[in-house]
């Protein structure tokens, strides 16, 4: 079992070597990061664990805590974890499949836009939030379920739409699945270095990877 293990990771490793762009991108990890392939997945991992604090920092009242007492409260209530960015990876698309996926996304948007009409409920949209809340509109019972219809067949368009590659390497096309250990209005990070280190690996895909066409839908 452990022979059958290393001859996968060695594989992987292969993969990740003989890929141009991962190669280059793996050799500018820092020495904390490591980068490997597994199940369908191109995970690129912090070796220490992290800890994660969920709370929300919108609208909140200002910390006054000072650095050792906040320390302390991220790692008494968050979550001991391993920071990660985690891609599904798939055979690279070619740029006919991107540029088809995309003429088939700008159909089924144009179809989206064109239901209100449809189901004659423009009238209702909720205009200042632009967006299917429908909060504080005063509707029939008719106009319910003209609404009802309108957010299935919509729902079912978005789901028919396609995704589009994030990213592109010499042999590969990524699709960003999770981020663990990124700073943001929702989640505190210690170390707090450790959402800077994420984004500076981002920025690394993003000048490293060819976009195969612009302008994605």
């Amino acid at each position: 079992m452990i022979i059958m293990l290393s001859k996968i990771y060695s594989q992987d490793k292969n993969i990740i070597r003989n890929d141009s762009i991962l190669n280059k991108i793996h050799s500018s990890l820092l020495h904390k990061w490591i980068m490997y392939k597994l199940n369908g997945e191109l995970i690129i991992e912090r070796k220490d664990s992290i800890w994660v604090m969920f709370e929300n920092k919108i609208n909140a009242p200002l910390n006054i805590m000072n650095k050792e007492e906040r320390i302390k409260q991220i790692k008494t209530s968050g979550k001991k974890v391993k920071a990660s960015i985690v891609f599904v990876i798939e055979k690279k698309w070619t740029k006919s499949k991107v540029l088809k996926s995309r003429k088939n996304n700008l159909t089924i948007v144009d179809s989206i836009f064109k239901l209100p009409s449809k189901y004659n409920i423009e009238h209702l949209i909720n205009i200042p939030y632009k967006d299917d809340s429908f909060i504080g509109i005063k509707c029939t019972n008719e106009e319910k379920k003209r609404i009802s219809q309108y957010l299935k067949e919509k729902k079912n368009w978005e789901n028919s739409k396609i995704r589009i590659p994030d990213y592109n390497t010499e042999n590969f096309s990524l699709f960003l699945k999770i981020i663990i250990g990124k700073e943001d209005e929702y989640h505190s990070i210690y170390p707090e270095e450790v959402s800077e280190e994420i984004y500076k690996i981002q920025k690394n895909f993003e000048d490293n990877c060819p976009v195969l066409i612009p302008s994605k839908i």
